[in-house]
Parts: structure tokens; C-alpha cells; sequence
């Protein structure tokens, strides 16, 4: 029997029952259920209580065949119809379909919960036969740590046919998109096993075929690179292997699966590397994931692929949390329709998009929560007037709305809104350009959003005439660089009209190594005619504000302790995108103006854009200048002046008038609470004349009752807003203060009583716990004692409290007086964005922990806690104390090999009065935050080999052939390369990185000559602004074979102080540099051999000319250090 035979009933019913409703002028109710049957009316939330006979429907195909039924027999409710999802899961095994013939008509059909939140439409199945792991291979592969806690289990062939794999990528990924299974307990998404844990690792030199990519560098191709870790032996023959990197640009990520391992050779080699558009570089951060090797906390899993086992190591006990499996491809898809509103659902629990959109009109899901998705939550291609109201979104796979919409040659506005709501934790599997919320096309909005925490950038847009309005955007760009909260990059000189008005963008992050930080607003490349009015940017790590190319408005903008406050850059003749502008009217923007010229000069077109055209009366190279802009009454506090590039080139053509950087804040309601209203008499107001009033106070979510939860001003966790100061005192405030902990000369008992001679001396500098965090002097302040010996930190706090009261008895940190240290060990000078150190903390009570809050592994928390010895002394009303012996194996590194600094910092915990008292001044969210605190430096095992953030010695060689030479007279080797910037100077490079300041480094490298000539050594290092280095690099024991080289170990002096051999000059000027400058130095208790060696830096190098000979190979050999800094 077919279906439409089978529910004749249940139509005829419903025809008579809408007719009912029709008389009075009411929508017609259907209902769904998860107990619910297709065959019964669905007219009924419930199910007939005695007979059972009548109820909702089972499935969302049902009720939309019974409105289709409607339609048929012409008994369609003039009001329309809502379907009521009951509280429960709705479990999907295939996408919910809607075609044009499901559209509502001039009153909508509704799809919603029947009450707001409690109703989930889920493509997730809990699976249930979890078993141990009893195959010997795989228990043998296991970490010891996992052992017997990773249970086991089989996806159904019936669940999924084919299981993805994890390619996809960002920016630069060529592949066939794969998105891969997921798995959540107790509402959590559980974490692939990878390893590092929290951080990435670094690939070390990479190999193959390489081309010179421009002001980038080498880039190679073949995916090979070497990794010398003795990670590589347990990766060996894990069945299904990834890789996931930032593998040339930090705003490029991609997922790539492993071909091979070479053992011998210590390299990995990654399969399909030619999706990666990219490619490699050495040096970029990585991580391994999908290790059964790996599993080494509770919650990691892996799958294996060809076995069809999925490897858990539950965070609970699946019997009783169980574990569900994200397999349905998406969850709703709706074609050609429109009138369709969804409302108050849950959606969750998908591999790809959610919501797809395609070709519709006046769809609305509001009030919705998208939750623990593979992909982007909602996403509108094409159509006009789609609505995503009050929504929230969180564990998002890729990005959270997309809308795309808009007619580009009539200039037509799709009229998509995206307005508020509330989105964060995104882009959490593929990390780069997954914005929260994208529109393109013409005419769409992204309005009163609050977004936050995620990898890259926030909002962007691409096309004409779309709005961006009151959205704040906090704690993002976090782990990338040349990346901006809000984004846009255009090519096209016609995409122009947008506006972005009174956005608050606070708080970008660190930015990995790399050439850009990360910005407020960033307009990039040429990116072109946007009006930016009236944004608050603060506390981003570049320029609050850049706009690169031509006719941009800037106007009536904040920035605020930004590195740099507003940037009027260039793509021009100036810039790196010089071999495009040569091109002239060749480039990519002229051809792109030529191709559609006829359309451009419409009227249309003509008046809404009257520079467009303005490029073609210009010379054709300096028309791709940034002409046409205008800065005009912004201000910067704490964020330097407005830069300019290329001056020359737009200084007649450009408005940029009446910006001032202010001495002190612009006169916020109450910084500390970002409460970032202007005052009546906020000095911003004086100092520029003409700004105007921000409604600050309107910006981000607003109640409204179709929102799915209460409007928030900030998320949980928002970064504080640092004192204002200017951004050479925020840089100095990051460095860490040097602290030499002095080795122990008399034994220490610890037992919490600071026996009198036991600690040695406190100085008042370093040896004071008093600042809170409101950076003020707290009331009751601690002091500090430090001493280290082969195997332990020793540690003592004696701490002030209220007089009248005595130190608590409990062991629970933010209740409890306690103190907290945290210490990091700085392994390389450029620190992460983010350290995961390891914190102990210690109650008043004599009870102490070891605890992960920093995202620290569980099993180094143990690590870490194991051994430790703690006590302390309640000392009656008004005092307490506290002695720690904390073995350094703790920490994961053996001293006596590498003595690396530690980063640490101390927080006491007073509950009486509520305060976070502090080592050092300093505003941060986290009191385990090792950022701008102190470096200890173990007197124990001799110096350190550098101090974290300060300025490092580099190691560089230059060798400078003849210039205006036709061809490279020389071809690099081992150690040196030929960029394409030195090869037009007949120049190569041998650069060896960062110098240690306790040790001398040997370094070599080659070069074959291709004709006889004379060539130039410069030894140099590190390149500083202004006359004085901030750091030399000392040099000593040079060796050449091949050529001849004169007085390498610079002993011999020479009449008047001058060194044979040697040329000591300043820059390629050749000026005698001054004494006590660049040049030889006597130095015995640091020289390598004998007692002197040279010091150098970038513009004080010291030279001296050597003879080559056509086919002689030249090795060079040489011994290099740093000092530390004073």
C-alpha cells in the first residue's frame, strides 16, 4: 500500500480539522514527537491516553507531507501552519529535505519547539557496544597511562557506509573536503588524541623540490621535512596517522594524513602535498593527531578506519554518560523555498553544515541553539531576506553563519541579517577563514552579535553595500598572525560601499612568528571604499585599524593600547605587490575594471560610486596607490600616532586631518569593567573637536523574548582591558623580570615554620607579593624566599592577612587562603602565545594540589605534583606560612642538560576582602598566567642561555658577490640560501637562528663558486632601530677550506688597534664604526679561543674579503654565542 493511500484518514482529518481552525482565523498546530507514529493525525501533542490510538507524528517528513497534503485539497490554513517539536531528541539518520512546494505563503509555516530549548534535532547515535581492547597489537601500541581505560567499539555499516577521513583545511586547501566523525559525552566534544597535547611542535628542515615565493621566501612543495624527536618511533605503523599544521602561513591550516616515516632519515613525509596551495616551509608549527599511541588522558579516542574501530578513552563511564557519534551528513536543507520560520530548535551533533539554505526567500531560524557541529551551523546561498535572529551558537567545527546573497550588476541587496546573536568557540576543526558570521554579494547585515574565543578572524564580508553594525567582538585572532577580528580582501576595485559603524573588536592574540600581527579592522590587500565610523578597537597586537588601497573613510574611531592605532598602508609600487602593479593596466585590478568597463559606467553604477572609474585618469602604476582616503577626527590612546606608507606617492590625494594620540584614556565610564561609555566630560571630546558620542551602550546582544537565552554583554572569561599606557611601557611590561635563585647553603626543612637563617636573603624588589588586580597595592602583602639546589625549587611565603581574623582551614582555591605558583620552562626565547606551566597551589590548612586550570595534560599535572613535599603554619590572627620542595624533574626538563629559564609567577589568595595579590603589577584574566612575570634563573646549574621575550643574538653570514653581476657567481649549499631579494644583489645567506648566551654554538655552511672572483664575508647579528644594538653577537674561530681566509680567530692586532684581515664597518657604508662599537674585543672568560673574538649586529658587521675560485667548493666553519642582557 503507498503512503498517500495509507494516510487517507488521516488527510481527510486534517482537511476537516484545518478547516476548523480556518474559521477561526488560526494557524493549524501539527506536532512531532520522538514517540510519536506517522500513521496517527499529528493533531495531538500528546497520545490518547486509554486507547492510544491518536498522537503526533514521529518524523519531520511526515508533518511536511500532511502540509503538502494540504496544499493538494486546497484545505491550507490562511494563517498558515506550525509544527511543534516536543521535548526530547529527535534523532536524524538523513537530512530533513524541503523543496519549494513546503513553502509557507503569506502567513508562514513554523517548524519549532513547543517550548523554547527543549526540543533537539540531533544527527547523532549513542553507541552502546563498548567493550575492552583485547587485540595484543593495539594493547601494545597503548601509552602505559591509557592502559585498561580504553574500551573499544564497531560502526555499524548500517550507521555509516564509508568513514571520512579528516582532510580540509582553510585558506590554501586544494582537496576534496572530508569531515570527519565526532564524538561528545556529558555535552562535551571529545578531543582526537594528538600530541603535543595543548601546543604545537615544529618541523624541522624540509626537503624536496622549492621556488622562491616573493617578500615569503623558499617555499617547497613535496611535503617531506624532517623531524628528529623519538616521537617518530611510535608513530611507526599507527594504521591512520594525521598531521594538522600551519605549514607556510599562520592563517593557513590544513589536516594532512601521513605517507611515510623514515626512521633512519627522521623525516615524515605527508600524502597529497600538493593540496596544500602553499606549501612548507621550515620551522611551522604542528601537531600529530589520531595516534592510538597518543591516547594518553580521558576523553582522547581514535578511529581506525579500515577496521571500522573507534579507540576511547571515556571521561566517564559510558553505562551511565553515554557517548554519541556525530554520523548524519547535516540536518535540514531547504531548496527554492521560502515563508519558512524555524524557532527555539536545537541543532546538533552533524558532520557537515547544519541549515543550507539554497535560493530562498524570507527564511528565519531564530531563537535557536546550534551546537557540537562538524561544519557551518546556517548557511543562505543565494536568495533574498533570510533571517538568523537570537541564535546561539558554541563547538562549532567551521564557522557559524554564511549568507550569500544580492543581484552584483544591478546592485540589488539580498537583505540577509544576521543580528543578534551570540557565537563562540568556533572554527574548532578547520581554524582559518571559519569566521563567525560572512556575507557576500550585495546589500546583506551582520549587526548586535557578541562573538568571541576562537583561532582566526570573526566577521568578514566580500562584495558591495553590506552593513556591520554594533557587534562586539572580544578574544580572537588568537592563533594566527596577519589576521584581523573583522576582515576583508578584495581584488576588486568595483566591491566597494560597505559600511562598518560602532563595532567594539577587544583583544586579538599574540601572533605567531611571522612577518604581520593581528588586527582590529583590517582591510587587506585591495580592499576598497569602506566607511569605518565610529569602532572602539582595544588591545590589538597590530594596528587597531589598516586600510591598504584607495577610498576609504575613516572617521570618529577609538583605538586603545593597540601596538599600532590607525594604519593607512599600500599595495602600491612600494609594496610587496610590486610585480602586480608593474603589470599597469595589465594587473589584476585593471583587468577586472576593463572586463565590465560598459557596466561601470552606468548611471547606476557612476552614482553610487564616483571614484570608481577614477583609476582610469591616473598614471597606471600609480593608481594602484592607497589615493582617495580619508582620517579624519580619530583618536589614539595608548596606541601611537596614525602611520602612513608611501607618503610621497599620496599626499595630494589623501584627507587626513584632525587625529590626535591622547596623553591618557579618552575618558571611559570604568575601564576596569569595561564599562567603555564616554563620560560628558571624557577628554576625547576637548582633545579632538568634532568626535561624537559612541552609543557604546548599545552595541552587542539586546534582550528581545525570541532570543534563546538572556542577552550578555561579554562572554565569560572576556581579557580585562590593560591600564592605558603607550606601547613601548605594555612591550616592557611583557618581559620578564630576570631573577637569579640563589643554590642552597644550609638544608631546609619544610615544615611550614620559617626557622630564622633558613632562607637566606629577601630583597624588597623581587621578594613582595603585593600587587591586586586592579594594579594597586593590596592591604596585606606577602614576602617570598627562593633557593634551588641539583633537584629541587625550594620556596617560602609568609603572608599577611586581616588582624583580626586567622588563615582558613579548607583546600579550596578562590574559598580558602592559599598561594599559587605557577612555573613554565622558557625553551626557546620566542615564547608561545600561550604557556600551559604548571601550577601547585598550597592551603593555609597544609594541604596542597597539582592542578591542570592552565590546560596543562592531567598526567603532566601529576608529574608535576608527584614528589612534592608542602607544609604550612597557621601563625594565629592575621598571619600564615608556607615552605615548598618541588622537584624539578617536575617541570619536564633536566637542568643539567639544558638550563632553561623558568617562567613563574605567585598569587596569594585572601578571602577576607577578596583579594588576587600578585608578584608582579601586571593585568591578567588568569593568575596562573606566566606573561610578563619573572624568569628564574637557577644559580645551580651556571647561566641560562637566554631570557625569555628580550632580544636574542642572531646568527648570520653573509657572503657578497660583485654587484650589478649579470648572474649569482656563487650556488648555495649546505647551511646557506639564495632568496630571491640577495640574488639580484649576487648575495647568499647563511642564517642559524638564535644564539645561546651560555654556550658557543658551531655552525658551517657551503657554497661552490661558478667563477673565479672576490667575494665578501659579513658577519653580522641581530638588526635593532636606532644607532646602539640592542643586543651583539659575538664570533670566534672562523675555518675556511676552499678559499683562503686571514686571522680567523681574530688574535692577531694589528698596528693602531686595527685587525688584520678584518674590516669593521657600519651598514654597507662602509664607516669606521666608533669604539667600543662592532668589531674585535678582548674578552678572555668568554672568547673560544684565546682571548679575543668579535661583536657584531646587522649594521655593525665586520668583513673581510676572501678569493674563490670556479668549482672549489668553500666550507665555512665557524663558533658563535649571545650574552644575556643587563
Amino acid at each position: 500500500m503507498n503512503a498517500a493511500v495509507r494516510h487517507l484518514p488521516v488527510v481527510a482529518f486534517l482537511a476537516s480539522y484545518a478547516c476548523a481552525f480556518c474559521a477561526y482565523a488560526a494557524p493549524l498546530h501539527l506536532f512531532v514527537s520522538p514517540n510519536g507514529n506517522d500513521t496517527w493525525s499529528g493533531t495531538r501533542a500528546g497520545k490518547r491516553l486509554l486507547s492510544k490510538t491518536d498522537g503526533p507524528f514521529r518524523t519531520l517528513e511526515r508533518a511536511r507531507d500532511a502540509i503538502r497534503e494540504l496544499k493538494a485539497t486546497g484545505a491550507f490554513p490562511s494563517d498558515g501552519v506550525v509544527v511543534e517539536l516536543t521535548p526530547g531528541v529527535h534523532r536524524r539518520t538523513n537530512v530533513f529535505e524541503l523543496m519549494a512546494e513546503d513553502s509557507g505563503t503569506d502567513a508562514p509555516i513554523i517548524y519549532r519547539a513547543q517550548r523554547r530549548g527543549t526540543a533537539t534535532i540531533s544527527g547523532g547515535e549513542t553507541i552502546t557496544t563498548w567493550q575492552s581492547v583485547s587485540d595484543p597489537t593495539i594493547v601494545d601500541r597503548l601509552d602505559s597511562k591509557a592502559g585498561a581505560n580504553v574500551v573499544c567499539a564497531e560502526i555499524p555499516g548500517t550507521l555509516l557506509e564509508e568513514i571520512p577521513g579528516f582532510a580540509n583545511g582553510g585558506c590554501g586547501y586544494r582537496g576534496k573536503r572530508e569531515f570527519p566523525l565526532a564524538l561528545f559525552q556529558e555535552e562535551r566534544r571529545l578531543p582526537v588524541a594528538r600530541w603535543p597535547n595543548n601546543t604545537y611542535t615544529n618541523m624541522g628542515e624540509c626537503l624536496g623540490n622549492s621556488w622562491e615565493r616573493g617578500h615569503v621566501g623558499v617555499c617547497y612543495s613535496d611535503g617531506i621535512f624532517r623531524f628528529e624527536d623519538e616521537r617518530l618511533k611510535r608513530w611507526v605503523d599507527e594504521p591512520d596517522l594525521w598531521f594538522d599544521g600551519l605549514w607556510f602561513h599562520a592563517w593557513a591550516d590544513q589536516k594532512m594524513r601521513l605517507k611515510a616515516i623514515d626512521l633512519q632519515e627522521k623525516t615524515i613525509s605527508l600524502l597529497d602535498p600538493k593540496s596544500h596551495h602553499f606549501g612548507y616551509k621550515h620551522g611551522r608549527p604542528f601537531y600529530a593527531f589520531n595516534a592510538i599511541s597518543e591516547i594518553d588522558r580521558p576523553g582522547e579516542w581514535v578511529v581506525d578506519r579500515t577496521t571500522r574501530r573507534l579507540y576511547l578513552w571515556p571521561q566517564a563511564k559510558p553505562e551511565t554518560a553515554p557517548v554519541t557519534l556525530a554520523s548524519c551528513d547535516g540536518l535540514v536543507i531547504g531548496t527554492g523555498i521560502s515563508s519558512i520560520r524555524f524557532e527555539g530548535l536545537v541543532f546538533e551533533a552533524c558532520r557537515e553544515r547544519a541549515l543550507v539554505f539554497k535560493n530562498t526567500t524570507g527564511v528565519t531560524v531564530s531563537g535557536c541553539t546550534l551546537r557540537h557541529l562538524g561544519s557551518t551551523a546556517i548557511e543562505f546561498d543565494g536568495g533574498t531576506d533570510g533571517t538568523v535572529f537570537g541564535c546561539d551558537f558554541h563547538d562549532l567545527g567551521e564557522g557559524g553563519v554564511i549568507a550569500r546573497g544580492g543581484v552584483y550588476e544591478s546592485l540589488t541587496p539580498g537583505n540577509h541579517v544576521i543580528e543578534n546573536n551570540h557565537i563562540h568557540h568556533f572554527g574548532l576543526i578547520v581554524n582559518t577563514y571559519r569566521p563567525a558570521a560572512a556575507i557576500y554579494g550585495v546589500g546583506n547585515t551582520i549587526r548586535h552579535n557578541l562573538v568571541y574565543q576562537a583561532q582566526h578572524q570573526a566577521l568578514f564580508f566580500k562584495g558591495n553595500d553590506h552593513l556591520l553594525e554594533y557587534n562586539i567582538v572580544h578574544d580572537v585572532c588568537l592563533n594566527t598572525n596577519d589576521a584581523g577580528a573583522i576582515y576583508a580582501c578584495h581584488y576588486d576595485w568595483s566591491q566597494r560601499g560597505t559600511i562598518l559603524r560602532y563595532n567594539l573588536i577587544h583583544t586579538t592574540g599574540e601572533p605567531l612568528p611571522g612577518h604581520s600581527a593581528t588586527k582590529g579592522i583590517y582591510m587587506d590587500d585591495q580592499t576598497t571604499g569602506t566607511t569605518i565610523h565610529g569602532n572602539i578597537v582595544s588591545s590589538c597586537k597590530g594596528p587597531g585599524i589598516v586600510v591598504s588601497n584607495r577610498d576609504h573613510t575613516v572617521t570618529n574611531n577609538l583605538a586603545i593600547n593597540c601596538n599600532t592605532g590607525l594604519m593607512l598602508s599600500t599595495r602600491g609600487i612600494n609594496s610587496f605587490c610590486a610585480p602586480n602593479v608593474k603589470k599597469a593596466r595589465d594587473s589584476i585590478q585593471f583587468t577586472k575594471l576593463f572586463k565590465k568597463l560598459d557596466l561601470f559606467k552606468s548611471d547606476l553604477w557612476r552614482e553610487r560610486y564616483p571614484r570608481l572609474l577614477a583609476p582610469m585618469d591616473e598614471d597606471p602604476i600609480l593608481a594602484h596607490c592607497s589615493h582617495g582616503n580619508v582620517f579624519r577626527n580619530n583618536a589614539s590612546a595608548g596606541s601611537g600616532t596614525l602611520k602612513v606608507s608611501d607618503k610621497a606617492n599620496i599626499k595630494d590625494t589623501c584627507t587626513i586631518e584632525n587625529n590626535v594620540d591622547l596623553e591618557a584614556g579618552p575618558g571611559f565610564v570604568e575601564r576596569q569593567r569595561l564599562d567603555l561609555r564616554l563620560r560628558p566630560d571624557a577628554p576625547v571630546f576637548s582633545a579632538v573637536p568634532g568626535f561624537e558620542p559612541i552609543p557604546f551602550e548599545t552595541f552587542g546582544l539586546y534582550d528581545d523574548p525570541r532570543r534563546a537565552s538572556p542577552a550578555v554583554k561579554f562572554g565569560p572569561n572576556v581579557s580585562p582591558m590593560p591600564r592605558i599606557v603607550a606601547p613601548s611601557a605594555r612591550a616592557q611590561g611583557r618581559l620578564p623580570i630576570p631573577v637569579t635563585v640563589p643554590t642552597v647553603r644550609t638544608p631546609t626543612v619544610i615544615d611550614g615554620d620559617l626557622a630564622p637563617g633558613e632562607w637566606g636573603e629577601r630583597t624588597e624588589a623581587t621578594g613582595v607579593v603585593r600587587w591586586g588586580r586592579d594594579e594597586r597595592e593590596a592591604p596585606f602583602t606577602s614576602h617570598v624566599w627562593m633557593n634551588a639546589d641539583a633537584a629541587n625549587l625550594y620556596v617560602a611565603i609568609h603572608s599577611t592577612i586581616d588582624p583580626k581574623r586567622k588563615a582558613t582551614r579548607g583546600h579550596r582555591w578562590g574559598r580558602d587562603d592559599g598561594v599559587e605558583i605557577a612555573l613554565a620552562p622558557a625553551r626557546t626565547a620566542d615564547l608561545p602565545a600561550r604557556m600551559t606551566p604548571v601550577v601547585l597551589r598550597g592551603y593555609a590548612d597544609g594541604s596542597f594540589e597539582s592542578v591542570t586550570d592552565s590546560g596543562l595534560a592531567e598526567d603532566s599535572a601529576a608529574l608535576a605534583g608527584a614528589g612534592v613535599v608542602y607544609a604550612a603554619a597557621r601563625l594565629g590572627r592575621g598571619a600564615w606560612s608556607a615552605e615548598w620542595q618541588i622537584p624539578l624533574a617536575g617541570l619536564g626538563v633536566d637542568f643539567s642538560e639544558t638550563n632553561w629559564p623558568i617562567l613563574a609567577h605567585i598569587t596569594v589568595r585572601t578571602p577576607t576582602g577578596d583579594h588576587w595579590v600578585g608578584w608582579r603589577k601586571r593585568v591578567v584574566t588568569d593568575t596562573w598566567n606566566v606573561d610578563g612575570a619573572y624568569a628564574l634563573c637557577l644559580e645551580a646549574f651556571g647561566s641560562v642561555p637566554f631570557i625569555p621575550v628580550f632580544p636574542t643574538s642572531a646568527i648570520r653570514v653573509d657572503v657578497q658577490g660583485e654587484r650589478g653581476a649579470e648572474n649569482l657567481s656563487m650556488e648555495p649549499g649546505t647551511g646557506a640560501t639564495a632568496p630571491s631579494w640577495a640574488r639580484k644583489w649576487n648575495r647568499l645567506v647563511a642564517a642559524f637562528g638564535a644564539a645561546r648566551a651560555d654556550q658557543w654554538q658551531e655552525c658551517q655552511f657551503e657554497f661552490m663558486p661558478k667563477a673565479d672572483a672576490t667575494v665578501r664575508l659579513e658577519v653580522m647579528g641581530t638588526q635593532s632601530l636606532g644607532a646602539t644594538p640592542l643586543v651583539w653577537t659575538y664570533y670566534d674561530d672562523f675555518r675556511v677550506q676552499g678559499a683562503e681566509l686571514v686571522n680567523g680567530d681574530f688574535e692577531t692586532i694589528g698596528d693602531g688597534g686595527k685587525i688584520p684581515g678584518w674590516n669593521c664597518v657600519l651598514d654597507e657604508r662602509f664607516e669606521t664604526v666608533g669604539p667600543g662599537e662592532a668589531g674585535v674585543v678582548r674578552k678572555p672568560e668568554l672568547a673560544a679561543s684565546g682571548e679575543c673574538m668579535a661583536r657584531t649586529s646587522h649594521d655593525h658587521r665586520v668583513t673581510q674579503g676572501i678569493k674563490i675560485i670556479k668549482g672549489r667548493k668553500v666550507t665555512v666553519n665557524f663558533k658563535a654565542r649571545g650574552v644575556l642582557p643587563k
